[in-house]
């Protein structure tokens, strides 16, 4: 429907409701309109009881038996005809919010529903890079390895990271001590944590090789399983990153667990109602 073919106004035809004495008015559309008068002359009953009570009404009867169940039912007010009515949506003129940061959205509950709208329709931005923020987990890990490696060797391991002060040689021991003998160098190739000269563990960007496997190209469910505990260990290990390398040094991709920016890595809070 083109603007010029749409209703420019409300017609109201012999309105009879409590003070209105077969009053007859026309209201533009999409333009402010204020109704002024004496006390008694029938304002509120224009505007609420023949206005807002037929838009209400019409709105009603447009919905199920079991949705109109729930809905106020306002009576039909003595009027010959209204036409050009679209939906209404009424104020009352005692103010039942006294907040001073209330708005028309607030008083209609309306921002109620478009809060639940925007956290489940909403999509997030970085902060810093401006990358889609989306939310990862084992389960999806598992999809996206299987897509990328599928039929290849692959090695699933976390970025190593020693603790607020602890040596070089503290590191080895628990890397021992937890059953962490192998470790990834920058190109991806395994070496043993024994072979690693002293002073290059720490000065060096290693990971910490938590599983060697073949990715079938149809995997049965013992190979998701297994592969979907080595990523949650390497969630563990890794302060919520995990990194898989294909055999070799191959291709490598980057996981962050969690509700994180895909390129850089920032955290973000979840679109949730309490955010808008």
């Amino acid at each position: 429907m083109s603007p010029a073919s749409l209703p420019r106004e409300i017609r109201i035809e012999n309105a009879r409701s409590h003070n209105l004495k077969g009053v007859s008015c026309r209201i533009p559309l999409r333009r402010l309109t204020v109704v002024t008068g004496v006390s008694g002359s029938g304002k509120s009953t224009l505007a609420f009881e023949t206005l807002y009570a037929e838009g209400q009404r019409r709105y009603v009867g447009s919905l199920s038996t079991y949705a109109r169940q729930f809905l106020e039912r306002l009576p039909r007010p003595e009027v010959d005809r209204i036409s050009n009515l679209p939906p209404a949506v009424a104020i009352e003129q005692r103010n039942r919010v006294t907040g001073a940061r209330s708005t028309v959205g607030t008083a209609t509950e309306i921002l109620d529903h478009l809060r639940l709208l925007f956290a489940r329709i909403g999509r997030t931005h970085c902060g810093d890079c401006a990358s889609w923020v989306t939310r990862t987990d084992a389960a999806q890990v598992v999809e996206s390895l299987q897509d990328a490696f599928g039929g290849r060797r692959i090695s699933l391991a976390a970025p190593l990271a020693a603790m607020p002060g602890e040596s070089e040689t503290e590191l080895r021991a628990r890397l021992a001590r937890e059953g962490y003998r192998r470790l990834l160098d920058a190109k991806g190739a395994p070496v043993d944590l024994d072979e690693i000269a002293e002073g290059r563990l720490l000065a060096s960007p290693w990971l910490v090789l938590v599983d060697r496997l073949r990715l079938g190209e149809h995997p049965d469910e013992s190979d998701r399983t297994r592969l979907a505990e080595a990523t949650r260990e390497a969630f563990g290990r890794g302060a919520g990153e995990a990194v898989a390398v294909e055999a070799d040094g191959g291709e490598r991709r980057t996981f962050r667990e969690g509700f994180r920016c895909d390129a850089c890595g920032r955290a973000a809070p979840e679109p949730s109602p309490a955010l808008f």
